[in-house]
């Protein structure tokens, strides 16, 4: 999920009325804040079960809480109500798609094409694109797969192929997306890209597919953090440097060590949940 989710546009907080925010719901809320995810829907879930409206009303203003807590405010939220499970029934089924449950199914979809607004600005910047996976087609090579973060890739195109402790130089050869060649990949784009002299075990996933001399590989790097605690979902104790965590970054899954901790310029001698 942490992988996912850096990828989005948009997140869908998808609440139960029988059960109300639980505590995936403050680390869910906390991971999107955190890498910047601006447009959230929340979908309150299995109304069907839920016959008072009292009930339905406290849910709503826990979830408000909670958001305003976390930096979201109630103008910049949208939540709707519903029930997943009746309308994919009546989907199934094939009963009459007018019912009341499949509308507001209809309504999620509506306030998702009207609210979030996906800008673009990086379409100019130099191409990259974290890598997910790769297969080897027989006969004419390694394909890599990925969604484009930035910039913009056509067949011919030169590219570098950065990984931990390598850098290959290779050609785009061709560019599909759903099985239908591309002339041109864009930003958003989830693409397969055909490159040229590359071996399946050249290639990883998390490793980058970028412009050349746009991207480099490092193993120590600075970053703000923030330590869920105990109650958030997280740690039950401090830890020290020379803490070994796993970081996630894009598409890689890779374990790391902390070297020093630092809080507001202040050298710490261990890192304290919340």
């Amino acid at each position: 999920m942490i992988v996912g989710v850096t990828q989005m546009d948009c997140a869908i907080l998808v609440i139960s009325l029988l059960d109300g925010p639980m505590p995936q719901t403050i680390e869910h809320l906390l991971l999107i804040k955190q890498i910047g995810v601006k447009n959230l829907i929340v979908f309150l879930n299995k109304e069907d079960k839920v016959n008072d409206e009292e009930i339905i009303n406290f849910v709503k203003e826990e979830v408000l809480f909670l958001m305003d807590k976390y930096g979201y405010k109630e103008n910049n939220i949208s939540i709707l109500k519903g029930s997943a499970l009746k309308a994919l029934e009546c989907a199934n089924s094939k009963e009459d798609l007018n019912n009341i449950w499949v509308k507001k199914i209809l309504d999620l979809v509506e306030i998702m094409d009207k609210n979030i607004k996906v800008v673009n600005d990086s379409i100019n910047e130099p191409f990259l694109m974290a890598i997910e996976d790769s297969f080897l087609i027989t006969g004419r090579g390694t394909v890599v797969t990925g969604k484009i973060e930035r910039g913009s890739i056509k067949s011919g195109d030169k590219v570098e192929l950065i990984g931990n402790d390598s850098l290959i130089q290779t050609t785009v050869i061709d560019i599909e997306m759903f099985n239908k060649v591309l002339d041109l990949g864009e930003v958003g784009d989830n693409i397969g890209v055909l490159l040229r002299n590359i071996k399946k075990n050249n290639v990883k996933r998390g490793y980058i597919l970028a412009k050349p001399n746009t991207v480099k590989s490092f193993k120590l790097f600075e970053s703000s953090v923030y330590i869920l605690s105990k109650s958030e979902g997280g740690r039950h104790k401090p830890f020290l440097p020379g803490y070994k965590p796993q970081f996630f970054i894009r598409t890689s899954d890779i374990t790391g060590e902390v070297k020093s901790i630092f809080s507001n310029n202040n050298e710490l001698k261990m890192a304290m949940p919340g």
